[in-house]
Parts: C-alpha cells; structure tokens; sequence
C-alpha cells in the first residue's frame, strides 16, 4: 500500500511530486489509463507512449502511474503535430533517470561480450546434459492457430501457386466478410456493364426497327453484343440456366438440345428496358406484334407490359402504323403494273412477272389461285379464295411464286404480315380487272 502511495504521488516521467492546492479535491495529475484525443482520434496516454516511442509498459501498473500537466502535454503534442515535436521531446528529456518512463525510454546500451574459456576436457555426460538444455531453451513455443485462422493460410497457399478457386471458394466459406464484399464487387461491376451495354449505339436490342431490320433479326447477335460488353452478366445467367453436363454446349439444364441464347437475350432485354423503354425495345415490340396477330385482347397488353414484356397499346398502334406504311409497297407495284397493262401502256413480256401476285395458303406457301376461284360481285364481302391444292397462272401470264416459310422469328412475322395483303388484294385490284 505505501509502495502504492509513493508512485501516485510522484510523475513517472519527470519524478515531480504531486500537491493539492488550496480549494482542490485532487491533483492535477492523469493516469497512463486516461482518455487523449489525438487528431480527433481517442486514445489513452499509455498506447500514445507505446506506439510514439516503441516501449511496452506494464499493464497492471499503468492505473497506478501519473503524468504531471507538462508531461501530459508533451507526450501529447509529439503524436499531435510535427512543429511541436522538438519543443516536446526536448521537455520529456528534461527528467531524473531514476523514474519509470525514463528506464522505458532511455537508448539500450550494447552489452559487452563475454568470452569463454574452451574446456580441454569434459564428460560425455555433461556434453549431452548441456545439448539438452540448449535445444530445450532454444526451442520456441509454436502458436496455436484458430480454425479461421488456419483456413486463411490455406486459401492464401491455394492463391500463392495460382490456384485461385480453390483460394476463394476457401475464403468464401470462412469470412462472411469477404462473402459481402465479394457479393458487392459484383454487383457494382454488374451495374457498370449494364450501363456500357444501353450506351452502345446501333445496338441489336434498339427498337423501332423496319420489316427490312425485322426479317433479319436473329438472337445470335444480341447474345454476342451482351457476352462483349457484359460478361459477368452473361456468365451469371449461364449459369442459372444451364448444368454441368450442357454448359460445354450451352443447352438449357432441362432441354439440353435447346439453346441458351434466346433466353438470355430475353433477359437481357428485360434489364435494358427497365432503363430505357423508349429506346431499348425490341423485344418488346416484336412480342406485341405477335400478340397483336394472335388477337390478345388491351388488358393482356397493360399486365405484360408491366411486367417487360411487351409495351403497351399506344405503343403498338404506332409501331403498327409505322411497319404498315412499307409492308405494302410490292403490292402498289404490282398494282401499278396491271393497271399500265391494261390500258396498254405496257408489253406483254413485262406485265407477266409483275401479274402473278403471291397469296398464303394453308399449306404455308405463297401462291396465286385462278380468277374462277375468287368470289363474284355478289357474294357480299370479300372472302379467302378456295385452295384447290396446286397455284394456277392469272390468264397466261407468267409462272406463280413458290415462297417456303421462313424459320427465323423476324421472317414469320414478315411472313404472317403477307398473309394480310389478301384484303388488300379483293378489294383494289380485282374490282378494277373486271371494270375493264
């Protein structure tokens, strides 16, 4: 307890001895355990002396030993700033030699070297009693490692010989930390591609495409533009989508001889028209379309285009507006060349490839049917002449044309919206024929 007393009342770095003044309760002292801000950071007097000057203290004494004011501030201002740290360290050298801080400070002087005498002649019992003793000192004790702490060697062993799934899936499964940051890195870079992919110009998932653009459509394009500029999205969503066994093919996991690649553009065009649905619509458009032809009704519209899948009614009778205007342009020609023809402004040779106009038929090609077969003028409106199985010469003009269906998905659009030119044909063309 005295021993207690006499180092509370004296400085452990200057050796001045502590007193109350008058109207004071305690001294003006602070313990090495007491709260220092130090550029805004806290820390305790004692970790600023350890880390400062490269001195471990006593952790059981530290809450018996004191700083004077002076000190205090000295010790202080060395961590605090470079332009008060001579004037500081020239006040903390200004101490006796017998304090505490003052043997933790002062520079180790080099310890002489003791020369032994060599033994002439020593038992062969001492000498292996003596080897023992040096290997038992000698030896270190080896620090027992945690499970993480193991699995943190082993992950970076994997990564030093360039092994690095096997590093990081270690690392995954013991830090939850670098599981977060992992998930983090990759959304940010995510984000970037996606943000470099709806920049691009004369991009494959722009809308507002012609029949021309429509035709040669194709999902191999939009599954290179985005494997280019998103390839961790690409390889994300090839990975949800397909398995072990059809990933070296790219085959969807439950229809392994179905390719990939259409489902991933359809993704991908969802995300680009989550952020530019006036521009990046392709997609969308061509799908409204094939609703349109297969008579969905305004409400299945509004929910798919909710969803991304389709843009709305406004949209779609302006994009139907906007194919129709060339969709029909081989139709006026062929008009404008039956016409001349019958009013004789054209030869015979010339007008006989323009007369034979294509129809669908049920079979899927593109034929033209005899004038026998078209309704007369009475029937009422115009209806889809007979088949009679085999395409039939207009007069004795020319050949009929023999179209296949086309097996891309923008060639069946065209292909459905030909279909539509059988109208157009009954009411302009063969009314007229018939008045001349």
């Amino acid at each position: 307890m005295a021993s207690w007393m006499k180092l509370s009342e004296t400085c452990c770095n200057c050796g001045k001895t502590f007193s109350r003044q008058q109207g004071e309760k305690s001294y003006s002292r602070k313990s090495l355990e007491s709260t220092a801000v130090v550029n805004k950071v806290n820390t305790t007097l004692g970790a600023l002396v350890e880390e400062e000057f490269n001195v471990t203290l006593t952790q059981d004494r530290k809450r018996q030993r004191f700083l004077c004011s002076e000190c205090t501030w000295a010790f202080v201002s060395v961590a605090k700033s470079t332009s008060t740290r001579r004037e500081a360290l020239s006040k903390i050298k200004e101490r006796s030699d017998a304090t505490y801080l003052a043997k933790k400070l002062r520079s180790p002087v080099p310890t002489p070297r003791k020369l032994k005498k060599m033994r002439t002649m020593s038992p062969r019992k001492e000498l292996a009693k003596q080897s023992l003793e040096t290997e038992k000192k000698t030896a270190k004790k080896k620090r027992v490692h945690t499970f993480m702490e193991t699995e943190v060697n082993k992950a970076l062993n994997a990564i030093r010989h360039r092994k690095y799934q096997r590093g990081l899936s270690i690392l995954l499964k013991a830090r939850v930390g670098f599981k977060k940051a992992v998930l983090d890195i990759a959304q940010q870079t995510v984000r970037s591609e996606v943000k470099d992919l709806k920049r691009a110009r004369n991009s494959s998932f722009q809308g507002g495409k012609t029949i021309e653009g429509i035709s040669k459509f194709d999902w191999e394009n939009q599954f290179h533009e985005s494997s280019k500029t998103c390839p961790v999205l690409l390889q994300v969503l090839t990975g949800a989508l397909t398995s072990q066994q059809s990933i070296h093919h790219l085959g969807l996991a439950c229809k392994p001889h179905n390719s990939v690649k259409p489902i991933i553009a359809v993704l991908v065009s969802q995300i680009l028209y989550q952020h530019r649905p006036r521009n990046l619509n392709f997609f969308q458009q061509l799908n409204s379309v094939q609703m349109w032809l297969a008579g969905c009704q305004r409400e299945m519209f509004n929910r798919f285009n909710n969803l991304g899948l389709c843009i709305d009614n406004k949209g779609t009778r302006s994009y139907l507006d906007k194919i129709r205007t060339t969709y029909d342009t081989e139709v006026f020609k062929w008009k404008s060349s039956i016409e001349d023809y019958l009013l004789g402004l054209q030869s015979d040779s010339s007008a006989s490839a323009a007369y034979t106009i294509p129809y669908a038929d049920s079979e899927g090609t593109l034929s033209v049917h005899s004038m026998d077969s078209f309704p007369s003028s009475t029937a009422g409106s115009p209806r889809r002449p007979v088949n009679t199985g085999s395409p039939i010469k207009i007069g004795h003009f020319g050949s009929p044309m023999h179209i296949s269906p086309p097996k891309t998905e923008g060639g069946k659009i065209i292909f459905t919206l030909y279909k539509l030119l059988g109208f157009f044909y009954f009411v302009s063309v063969i009314p007229f024929h018939r008045k001349c």
